[in-house]
């Protein structure tokens, strides 16, 4: 045979013995990297090393090649630990789920359910929902018939990656098959889950089965929670929150959270009205506070009633509370009694009437705001109050600057009363055109203004 004929021949005989060794020792690292992983959790290799099988945390484990020989499967049983009625699904572009979305958004986006709803929601917490959502984006993960299945579209050559996959199906078996009756962990869903969609969904779940709302539902941070527990509990809300507010035996935070929402939430008047008074007599100095600031938020006679009684309280905190009161209910009518409460002495009591009348004060707050801005010997803390608070009275008044009240640098046009900026961040009034150097203080008519009054006249 001629040699050119020889080489045409040998090169696809090199090539074809070049492949076969190279799936050779492909399959050889596939089989030691499955052996390998074997060991490493303890788990059986069959059929060399094409297939693991064994236990992890009481759960059956199996993982194979799949039927095409290049992928790899891994199922974990939990029959009796997963609840059989769960199924879940990758989410797929377009399609739907038999269940509504449970309100966590990363979560919906992900994953598609069926089953009932209480056993669904039940055995999804927020690490279960994490995992799961994740499994599912990336392995395909399935949950059917109390069985967990994930896919990986290649046969794995490195132990501990195959050892991550078969860990991470385990781990969801174990969250998905957590101990506890479906109604119990719904109660501590609804309580606990980081996802207000999820709290809200939960609660109308309870709801529907006949069960109470939480009282910690009814005062969630979340107002969508909040009227989700609402409308779950009906007619009754309002009196159980004031029932809260009027028990002992509840901690002190929620009783005040409680009295909190009753007002926001505009739930019954006469409701709140008794929660205020119960609170205002509970002998507890926050719930006390939480009282008042919700009688100035309820507005009326009866609050501003109830306001002044409590201005005279000899406790420099519940005074403190009034004004804050006071200048959140925004009534201009406050100014008269928070002047009577920035004339106590304590501190405390100074520097909330000071900020309530920023608020709600008018030209008679200036200057006995002025007097507490001033002086070596005032408390430092009361001094910047005043001073916020007349340059929010200024803002007010006198928003175009016009004269009738001004803030300024440099000493202003003569006849205007100022607070300008002096050394040590005193205040004072700027003197007037005539004065003597040394007179501060004296408010006089400017000569200017009134020729220009005259000749307006």
């Amino acid at each position: 045979m001629e040699p050119l004929a020889l080489l045409v021949l040998a090169v696809p005989i090199a090539v074809i013995a070049g492949v076969a060794i190279t799936v050779g020792r492909s399959r050889d690292r596939k089989r030691a990297a499955w052996g390998a992983a074997a060991l490493r959790l303890g788990l059986v290799a069959e059929e060399s090393a094409t297939s693991l099988r064994g236990w992890i945390d009481g759960f059956t484990v199996s993982v194979t090649r799949g039927e095409s020989g290049r992928e790899t499967l891994v199922e974990v049983d939990g029959r009796g630990r997963i609840d059989r009625r769960l199924r879940v699904a990758p989410r797929r572009s377009g399609g739907a789920a038999a269940l509504p979305p449970v309100g966590d958004p990363a979560f919906d986006r992900a994953v598609a359910l069926e089953g009932e709803g209480m056993a669904v929601i039940a055995a999804l917490a927020p690490e279960t929902r994490d995992r799961l959502a994740s499994a599912a984006s990336i392995h395909g993960a399935r949950v059917e018939d109390g069985r967990i299945f994930l896919r990986a579209p290649w046969v794995f050559e490195d132990p501990a990656e195959l050892a991550r996959l078969v860990t991470t199906a385990a781990a969801l078996a174990a969250l998905l098959g957590a101990e506890g009756a479906s109604r119990d962990r719904l109660v501590r869903a609804a309580l606990r889950d980081t996802a207000p969609g999820v709290r809200a969904a939960v609660i109308r779940l309870l709801a529907e089965a006949g069960g109470e709302v939480p009282i910690e539902a009814l005062v969630d941070d979340d107002a969508a929670v909040r009227a989700s527990a609402r409308s779950a509990a009906g007619e009754g809300a309002a009196a159980r929150l004031r029932a809260c507010v009027e028990s002992d035996g509840r901690p002190a935070a929620l009783r005040a959270r409680a009295l909190s929402v009753l007002v926001a939430d505009g739930l019954a008047a006469a409701e709140a009205r008794r929660a205020i008074d119960a609170a205002i007599s509970s002998g507890d100095t926050a719930l006390c506070r939480e009282a008042i600031v919700a009688t100035g938020a309820l507005g009326g006679p009866d609050a501003r009633e109830i306001l002044s009684r409590l201005a005279r309280d000899p406790s420099a905190e519940v005074a403190a509370a009034v004004a804050d009161a006071y200048g959140a209910s925004g009534d201009r009518e406050s100014e008269s009694p928070l002047l009577a409460i920035l004339a106590r002495w304590e501190p405390l009591v100074k520097r909330a009437a000071a900020r309530a009348l920023g608020r709600v004060g008018g030209a008679a707050a200036v200057e006995p705001l002025l007097a507490l801005s001033r002086g070596l010997l005032a408390d430092p803390e009361v001094k910047r109050a005043a001073r916020a608070a007349l340059e929010e009275i200024r803002s007010r008044l006198d928003p175009e600057g016009a004269g009738r009240l001004a803030l300024s640098e440099p000493p202003p046009e003569a006849g205007r009363l100022t607070i300008p900026a002096k050394e040590g961040g005193e205040l004072s009034r700027a003197e007037c055109e005539g004065e003597e150097d040394g007179k501060d203080g004296d408010v006089r008519e400017d000569p200017r203004r009134n020729a220009r009054d005259g000749a307006a006249d």
